[in-house]
């Protein structure tokens, strides 16, 4: 009785097996998992614990069983043979697919790399070629100075609420016919309050020198960015670091613009990595293409693909140079964000060490 239970046993059994070999043999794995690898080493190990036990009762007389099993255990094998095998093959598809994208990734980078080096090389010879109209060098004086306070700290100025003039407007200070776009200002002013129509007070911000050269009535304003009248409109590219600690400043550039009057078009925000402004372009009606830094791209890890941020700046910096092409193509006049602010009389930060390394 017992004797026929155990071969009762061992037929159920083996014919449980086949039927999940047949199940588990025909199964495709989806992937070279180390979990899944794990898991059927443990019910191999099982399994052949279990056989082992099972052969243990057979009698020798059962010639029959003895086949069964050697046949089960021959079909186990070529099961596990072709799990591996399948394992391999889904190996060396990964690797296949990693170099593929590797290649796609090294393609991509070095088309960025082309299309940067061609826009900075189209910008060069537009620069030789193109014969521009420096806007800067035939800037009329906007207004002058009518009187000096004793202590060269406030002067009165010859514009007032006729020419819409606004507390909060800057000039950079030249004695008369001194003035010229790469000349040192000789004094900056901010208007603190609008008198009347053709009046105003403003406040003296900076003066190089007091002694050798200072403020007298009839010295000439200028500011580029401002017309009485008038709205000018400016576009800005790269960041503007106001007071020289390396961070960027473009958000208060374009806000004390705009408390000015003017109209900013175009300009970089470098924490959205995205352009605003007006218009988000450069036009015919653009007076000025502010120039600030643009920091050095980092080139990625070696064999390691570009992160998101860093194409983004490859991209960024492509839209720069189709922007600077454009205004030189069309006759927009260029200048220094420094070089900007000193004419505009604002704050000229102090000069820090190379542009910044990222945007940031």
């Amino acid at each position: 009785m017992k004797r026929n239970t155990a071969l009762a046993v061992l037929a159920a059994l083996v014919v449980l097996a086949l039927a999940g070999w047949c199940r588990f043999g025909q199964a495709e794995p989806n992937s070279p998992d180390p979990d899944a690898q794990r898991s059927l080493r443990d019910l191999q190990e099982e399994y052949e614990r279990v056989l082992v036990e099972l052969k243990a009762l057979l009698g020798r007389d059962h010639a029959a069983l003895q086949r069964l099993v050697a046949l089960h255990e021959r079909m186990e094998k070529r099961s596990a043979d072709h799990i591996l095998r399948e394992l391999e093959t889904m190996r060396e598809k990964l690797a296949d697919l990693k170099k593929e994208n590797d290649d796609i990734d090294d393609r991509l980078r070095t088309a960025m790399r082309a299309a940067i080096a061609n826009s900075e090389l189209k910008i060069r010879k537009l620069e030789h070629k193109v014969v521009r109209l420096d806007l800067l060098a035939s800037e009329p004086a906007k207004a002058k100075i009518l009187a000096v306070d004793v202590g060269q700290q406030f002067v009165r100025l010859n514009v007032g609420t006729a020419e819409r003039v606004k507390p909060g407007l800057t000039f950079s200070v030249f004695g008369d016919g001194q003035y010229r776009p790469d000349a040192e200002r000789k004094a900056s002013v901010e208007i603190v309050e609008v008198i009347d129509a053709h009046q105003c007070r403003a406040r003296v911000t900076e003066l190089r020198n007091a002694v050798r050269q200072p403020l007298v009535v009839g010295d000439l304003l200028y500011n580029p960015s401002w017309t009485p009248g008038l709205r000018d409109r400016v576009a800005i590219l790269g960041i503007i670091d106001l007071d020289g600690d390396g961070q960027d400043d473009t958000p208060r550039f374009v806000a004390a613009l705009e408390q000015q009057g003017v109209i900013v078009d175009l300009w970089l925000d470098a924490k959205e990595l995205a352009f605003k402004g007006q218009r988000r372009e450069i036009t015919f009606q653009t007076n000025f293409l502010i120039l600030g830094d643009f920091p050095e791209l980092v080139g990625e890890p070696e064999g390691q693909p570009p992160s998101p941020r860093q194409e983004k700046e490859w991209e960024l910096r492509v839209k720069f140079n189709e922007f600077r092409e454009h205004a030189l193509a069309h006759g927009v006049t260029l200048v220094n964000a420094r070089r900007y602010l000193a004419l505009a009389g604002m704050k000229v930060p102090p000069v820090v060490g190379g542009a910044k390394d990222r945007l940031k």
